[in-house]
């Protein structure tokens, strides 16, 4: 990948993993503040939302080179898409509850809380797709320029074998 490229990509994934890190900390909060934590089932999956969202954003604030190989950009893809899943789930989640309810508990009203939660779900979410894109464009240009070298070296070593 570029210099440029992989700042960027670099860069997007931290901000992701930042942000994935404030949506399980807003679980937590509201888990412990807010009292979810005596709401059956909400409460339990509050505290899963912040445990989930710790270890993957830790997972993605390892640098990718600390990973062997090709493994690297593998696992900083499947932890992306690990917390693209836990944002759109918290979000989903949230607004199902608005919308008739879940596990018996309805959601009543966008208070200040609500709005952050999904503010910070979206911005997880957007920043991890984010960085998705920019490793699957480096990728593909990658693998252009490695078929374009392997054509050239082909079209010379063939006009070496037919010359004169």
């Amino acid at each position: 990948m570029p210099g440029a490229a992989k700042a960027l990509a670099t860069g997007t994934r931290c901000a992701g993993a930042l942000a994935l890190l404030a949506v399980g900390a807003d679980h937590l909060e509201q888990d412990t503040v807010a009292h979810y934590s005596v709401v059956p089932t909400i409460g339990t999956l509050f505290v899963v939302n912040f445990a989930a969202a710790v270890v993957v954003a830790c997972g993605l604030a390892v640098p990718a080179p600390r990973w062997p190989g090709r493994a690297g950009r593998l696992v900083a893809v499947l932890l992306a898409l690990g917390g693209i899943a836990i944002a759109v789930g918290s979000a989903a989640g949230l607004l199902l509850s608005e919308n008739g309810g879940v596990f018996g508990f309805m959601e009543v009203g966008y208070r200040p809380a609500i709005v952050l939660s999904l503010a910070l779900d979206a911005t997880a979410a957007s920043l991890l797709a984010a960085y998705l894109l920019i490793v699957a464009v480096a990728v593909r240009r990658s693998r252009r320029r490695r078929r374009a070298s392997a054509a050239r070296l082909y079209a010379l070593r063939w006009a070496g074998r037919h010359e004169g």
